[in-house]
């Protein structure tokens, strides 16, 4: 029989317990008691043990990973156990699995976890030393996923085979069921005579064939997510040839000029292009900050210089090439007129001039004289005009300039000629002649008179104030106004053939052809002229492609210069249809209609008292193209500036300027047809706003646009206490400089005696200062690229 007692050992759990064994000996018989006690330590704990699978990163793993738990317990942990969930798909989930256990927690609880592939959730179960099993979550602790198997991926077939430009885009189509795709690789290998191969060698998408014409063949190699890198291919996957043509070549085959290549003259430039892939655009840099579009264009230039005039021709592959020549405009030469006969000096007897008389340094003269000029320094065509005593005698308009001058005449007179060129310049020289002569056979100027009536009177009521001109002669005169010569007019005319003008306000003008005027004769010429009656112009405004001329209703229709506008019928039984009553003339009319291209009609004639006709179709309208290069200013090859920003103002739409290496500075906007502004502006550049830039309907519009190095202004002045009558200087203000339009600030503080100074770059800005027992205060500045501007702004003490 056992009797086993514990002795409580009060207030810890260390106790001893008594074992006492009661036996009989088999001798005697008498009872033996034996004992022994011993020390144990009885351990109370309820406790379940805590656990959790740590994070695992990355999530997507191509062999067997690591799974790491933590894990406490009041008394310590005995072991923990891994569980897992599987799914194929990462959406329907497998039931929860045993694992493993880890039973030495030393250097961490861990497991080397292997599986298919798919998606992995995991979660751990710990238990203590005394047998507590902690619960399963609801959830679970982490995740992860498995994928071994590599990609896929390969080069799309390049369509045309042939290719005539580059780059060339290299598409590669890449997939992975699992982890995905992470990134690809693009091989190439070249053949000259596409039977002999060279080694394959990495590239990019955008390929530029830099072994130049031949054959090349692609494959691409693809990398998931999970590492797993895709093999390469026995073969390749796309392959084309490469034919690129000659490089583009800008050519200016000739710059001509009319007159002497001078201020003020017309000069001819003629562009041309090989190589490259056509068709071609041409635009002109004439090195005076103008420029024009076209492939041979004119220009005139103000001052005289030597200019560099720059050709860019640009294909349709947009490869850009430029040829430059030098271009000499010469000072404008003054107009000049000289009488070079009869001489100073001379003698002439009936126009022969016989000897000279210098210490006289006067012109003799009997009998008629041929007088003659010479002009020099003309800008386009020159007429000479013939004064005699400042009586117009003779205009002549081709070289040699000349009038026979043969009067009755006596006595010293004055010979001027005056000399006006296609710039409405004008010369004037002019001699004195003592002069005898008889006039014999010379024709006597005859007379041309008459009367100005008004049709619509029955006793050809005469107008007063008409004007009666001949012309070509610079010759004209008013009728009189007066009861007694009311629309009378006399003109005194050398004998000839003239055409006669006759105009007055509020009368259809009339022009008399072929009036021909006698030697000592008076011509008698009445006139009558009609009152004006207003015109009609009518007609339809329709959609041109259309089988029966379809009408536009709500058309515009427009007399420029006139304030005069009208709109398009639109009823079916008129539309498009409109007419305008006119006063006679010659006028532009402008057509427009939304949707529509505009078109403008210049030279429609109103005809008093009659219908003018004229219908107009219109064109739907097509986007155009707006394209160019913005580039640094002062750079040789016009270096692109790469991510400026392309902006046209008022119409929210902008783009960026390429940043790759082919297209670096290079743009493209598609546009309605209209008139924009584009403001063109990049980091560490002045900004600079292109007005008036007209896009055409269908039409390529190219506009390259330099910006200069922006250079920080410097910003300086004072802090000053108001009031002061010395101005105070403040020291320790706070001052901000915000820009304006990027809201980028700008913070310094005021030295000694008030004293600041920033750095800024060029811009708008507004100035705050604040200091401790001042009241805040604000200035503001616009700062100019490299300029240096000063701003003092005073404070006002605090009450």
């Amino acid at each position: 029989m056992f009797d086993v007692r514990a002795q409580e050992c009060e207030g810890c759990y260390n106790n001893t317990v008594v074992a006492t064994l009661f036996f009989c000996d088999e001798e005697d018989h008498e009872p033996v008691v034996k004992s022994d006690e011993a020390k144990v330590c009885v351990i109370s704990d309820a406790n379940a043990p805590e656990s959790a699978v740590n994070s695992i990163s990355p999530y997507w793993h191509n062999e067997p990973f690591v799974v790491n738990a933590t894990a406490s317990d009041d008394e310590g942990v005995g072991r923990v156990e891994l569980y897992y969930s599987y799914s194929a798909n990462n959406s329907t989930w497998g039931a929860w699995t045993y694992f493993g256990k880890d039973i030495d927690g030393s250097d961490g609880w861990s497991w080397l976890f292997s599986g298919a592939d798919g998606y992995y959730r995991f979660y751990s179960i710990a238990v203590d030393l005394v047998g507590n099993f902690e619960d399963a979550p609801a959830g679970y602790d982490a995740e992860a996923g498995l994928d071994v198997t590599p990609p896929e991926s390969y080069v799309e077939p390049i369509v045309p085979y042939v290719q005539e430009s580059i780059p060339i885009h290299l598409s590669v189509n890449a997939s992975d069921n699992l982890s995905g795709v992470s990134g690809y690789s693009i091989y190439y290998r070249y053949s000259e005579d596409n039977e002999t191969w060279g080694n394959w060698t990495l590239t990019d998408e955008y390929f530029t064939a830099p072994d130049g014409d031949g054959y090349y063949q692609f494959y691409s190699i693809a990398q998931d997510v999970a590492g797993n890198v895709e093999e390469p291919p026995a073969g390749y996957d796309a392959e084309c040839q490469v034919v690129l043509p000659e490089p583009l070549n800008a050519v200016i085959n000739s710059i001509t000029w009319d007159g002497a290549g001078q201020v003020g003259d017309t000069f001819y430039f003629a562009g041309g292009a090989t190589g490259g892939v056509p068709p071609y655009t041409y635009s002109w840099n004439f090195g005076d900050g103008n420029s024009a579009a076209g492939k041979d264009v004119t220009h005139v230039y103000s001052a005289p210089n030597t200019y560099i005039v720059t050709l860019t021709v640009e294909d349709s592959a947009s490869n850009t090439d430029t040829a430059t020549r030098n271009v000499q405009v010469h000072s404008l030469a003054p107009l000049e007129v000289n009488i070079t006969r009869p001489e100073q000096g001379g003698f002439y007897f009936r126009d022969m001039r016989l000897f000279a008389i210098p210490f006289l340094n006067r012109t003799f003269i009997i009998g008629p004289i041929t007088i003659e000029a010479e002009v020099t320094g003309a800008i386009g065509a020159a007429d000479v005009k013939f004064y005699i005593d400042d009586a117009l005698k003779s205009t002549d308009g081709i070289a040699p300039y000349s009038y026979l001058w043969n009067q009755r005449v006596f006595g010293r007179h004055e010979i001027k000629v005056v000399a006006e060129d296609s710039a409405a310049r004008t010369a004037t020289d002019s001699m004195n002649v003592f002069i005898i002569s008889l006039g014999i056979g010379a024709e006597k100027p005859g007379v041309l008179k008459g009367k100005v009536f008004d049709n619509s009177t029955l006793l050809k009521k005469g107008i007063g104030g008409a004007t009666v001109t001949v012309i070509g002669e610079g010759i004209n005169t008013t009728t009189g106004k007066m009861p007694w010569n009311k629309g009378k007019y006399s003109l005194t005319l050398d004998p000839g053939t003239y055409d006669i003008r006759f105009e007055a306000s509020g009368y259809e003008t009339v022009v008399a052809h072929n009036v021909v005027i006698n030697s000592s004769e008076t011509t008698k010429l009445n006139v009558g002229l009609s009152p004006t009656q207003p015109g009609f112009l009518k007609g339809k405004v329709y959609r041109n492609g259309t089988l029966f001329k379809k009408g536009i209703g709500g058309a515009t229709v427009t007399v420029i210069g006139e304030g005069i506008d009208t709109t398009t019928g639109s009823m079916p039984w008129n539309k498009g249809k409109y007419s305008l009553t006119l006063d006679p003339g010659t006028y532009s009319i402008r057509v427009e209609a939304e949707g529509y291209e505009t078109k403008i009609i210049t030279g429609v004639t109103i005809n008093s008292g009659e219908t003018t006709k004229l219908d107009v179709g219109l064109s739907e309208a097509q986007p155009g193209v707006l394209k160019g290069k913005v580039y640094e200013n002062g750079t040789l090859l016009k270096k692109g500036i790469g991510g400026a920003t392309v902006t046209v103002i008022g119409e929210g739409i902008n783009t960026t300027t390429g940043k790759m290496p082919w297209n670096k500075g290079k743009y493209s906007l598609t546009l309605d047809p209209g008139t924009y502004e584009i403001r063109f502006e990049a980091s560490g550049y002045e900004a600079v706003t292109v007005c008036d830039v007209v896009i055409t309907s269908g039409e390529t519009t190219k506009l390259d646009v330099g910006l200069n190095v922006s250079n920080p202004g410097k910003l300086s002045g004072r802090i000053l206490e108001a009031g002061k009558l010395l101005g105070r200087g403040i020291r320790g203000a706070q001052i901000v400089a915000t820009n304006n339009d990027t809201l980028d600030t700008y913070p310094t503080e005021s030295k000694l005696f008030g004293r600041y100074s920033l750095e800024l770059p060029p811009g708008d800005y507004t100035v705050t200062v604040t200091a401790e027992g001042y009241q805040p205060g604000v200035g503001y500045v616009t700062i100019e690229s490299g300029g240096n501007h000063r701003l003092n702004i005073e404070l006002t003490p605090e009450e």
